[in-house]
């Protein structure tokens, strides 16, 4: 798709359902992504996908 790397996480919401965040790098760039980038990740996906 072009999207570039990822990195995401999932958040059990019960009954065998999951909410999903995926945060993707700009096209073209193969950077991997810092351990401070995965902790905020971690961090915010509670309050952004709830």
């Amino acid at each position: 798709m072009g999207l570039g790397r990822f990195v995401g996480g999932l958040l059990p919401l019960g009954n065998n359902r999951y909410m999903g965040m995926a945060l993707h790098r700009r096209p073209g760039d193969e950077g991997i992504f810092s351990a401070r980038a995965l902790d905020r990740l971690n961090g915010s996906l509670p309050q952004v996908l709830l």
